[in-house]
């Protein structure tokens, strides 16, 4: 089967649910309407401490950063699309002042790209393409790095109110406890003595207390509400009374957590001390728990990260280790000739099952005094490979690659939720490397959190 064809048959999965439409009548014969999709360009600013009144604020580093920014509207941005066989097939010249680009999933084959290109500026003397798949797209907010001739900032999806106070002060007459512990998805306290601590959190969210006693943790409670002077509840703390639940820990792991769902919103829990423990606490009656173990690079001859993700089955014990569907060995990934273009390679990776992956490589040329950071986003079926769109960059040819990488992510379910997510939480990466890269805006960060954390997947890296 040929890979414009596997891919093609990949593309009801992968954008399911994305509303493509029906058509009416009795014939039937009529083909569905297109799907369009928006892309909107923006710059991302440097971290202020009085962001411009009416902007919306980005948050820079994820949760708990503490550092905010906004971002303007970015129109000097050329955009390209490619065949699936890498070719070029046409420029779009449709970027509106204010950085707005709407296209029809028609202008792109099965298979094909749509590739931001941020060419070189007196700031920065590199090319940096982010090439995004057509079974990929979405409406996205992307950043690129080329100084703008406008300074208007970005007003839209602007983020769920939040409000900063202290904690109500939890009965805490049925644990024995010295210390307090608070989560929210904003801000993250310690275990102290110290009960009167402020936090920021969104007007529906509870609050996290997490109570200790010598260290360990003994009980915990949601609270409902924070005020502005430190006051008590009659909510009380409820005790863990050592409940615990095993975990086989077969991946030579770095880190291994846990997460407590209350609502939209996902908590931290714990850390597992991976040398000296082989339970962690929880509760029985909460139900949606989730882990994350991760694994850093150089722990075993493979060589590659890795981080597995999924929920807690209160019922059994965890099993962290790799999918059986999933093999790794120490192959850098490669570049080579492929047809008019070239193929990203991954030797190193092979699955039975179809991936989402980030390949990315970087090209040198000092003659000519710059270099090509690019950056492809696919959907990729079993022993496929990766088509590099053809950029047109004579001094900068794929094959010149000075290094390469690749994150691989195979989810359990294949959906429009975890590919979106996955390109967007490329975007702190981007930020400080100064790559084209997809945004979440704040509208989108507590779905994109959630489904980070609730979704079922493995994401490797080399």
């Amino acid at each position: 089967m040929s890979r414009v064809l596997t891919l093609s048959l990949l593309v009801s999965t992968v954008l399911a649910g994305c509303g493509t439409g029906s058509t009416s009548g009795n014939s039937g014969s009529q083909p569905p309407p297109s799907q369009n999709y928006t892309f909107e360009f923006v710059r991302v600013a440097e971290p202020v401490d009085n962001i411009p009144a009416d902007c919306t604020i980005f948050d820079v580093g994820g949760q708990n950063s503490g550092t905010q920014t906004y971002v303007t509207l970015a129109p000097d941005v050329r955009v390209e699309i490619h065949n699936a066989d890498g070719s070029f097939n046409s420029r779009l010249t449709t970027v509106s002042d204010s950085g707005v680009l709407t296209f029809s999933a028609d202008d792109i084959e099965a298979g094909g790209y749509i590739s931001i290109i941020d060419s070189p500026s007196k700031i920065h003397l590199f090319y940096s393409v982010l090439s995004i798949q057509k079974e990929l797209l979405a409406d996205y907010v992307i950043n690129i790095d080329r100084p703008q001739s406008i300074s208007s900032c970005y007003v839209k999806n602007k983020g769920r109110q939040t409000k900063t106070g202290y904690p109500l002060l939890t009965d805490q007459v049925a644990v024995i406890t010295d210390g307090s512990g608070y989560e929210t998805s904003h801000s993250s306290v310690a275990n102290q003595s110290n009960r009167r601590v402020e936090v920021e959190v969104y007007d529906n969210e509870k609050v996290l207390e997490k109570a200790y006693h010598n260290n360990e943790l003994v009980g915990y409670a949601f609270i409902d509400e924070v005020t502005t002077t430190v006051e008590p509840t009659d909510d009380k703390l409820i005790d863990i009374n050592n409940e615990t639940l095993a975990f086989n820990e077969l991946t030579a792991l770095n880190e291994l957590t846990l997460s407590l769902a209350n609502g939209e919103y996902d908590h931290p829990w714990y850390e597992v001390d991976l040398v000296n423990e082989s339970t962690f606490p929880y509760v029985s009656s909460e139900t949606t728990w989730s882990y994350r173990a991760y694994r850093a690079q150089g722990t075993t001859s493979s060589n590659w990260n890795f981080a597995l993700n999924g929920p807690v089955a209160l019922s059994t014990d965890v099993d962290i280790q790799l999918p059986a569907s999933i093999s790794l060995s120490d192959n850098a990934p490669v570049i080579a000739t492929s047809g008019p273009s070239f193929s990203f390679q991954s030797p190193g990776f092979s699955s039975t099952e179809t991936r989402l992956q980030r390949s990315e490589y970087n090209t040198q040329n000092y003659a000519v005094n710059t270099d090509l950071k690019h950056v492809i986003y696919s959907v990729v079926a079993p022993s496929d490979n990766v088509t590099i769109p053809d950029l047109d960059l004579a001094d900068l040819s794929p094959l010149a690659a000075t290094s390469t990488s690749v994150v691989i992510l195979q989810p359990e379910v294949m959906n429009q939720n975890i590919s979106a997510a996955f390109l967007r939480d490329g975007q702190q990466a981007g930020q400080q490397q100064r790559l084209v890269s997809v945004l979440f805006t704040p509208a989108e960060r507590i779905n994109h959190n959630k489904t980070l954390t609730r979704e079922t997947y493995t994401q490797v890296s080399y």
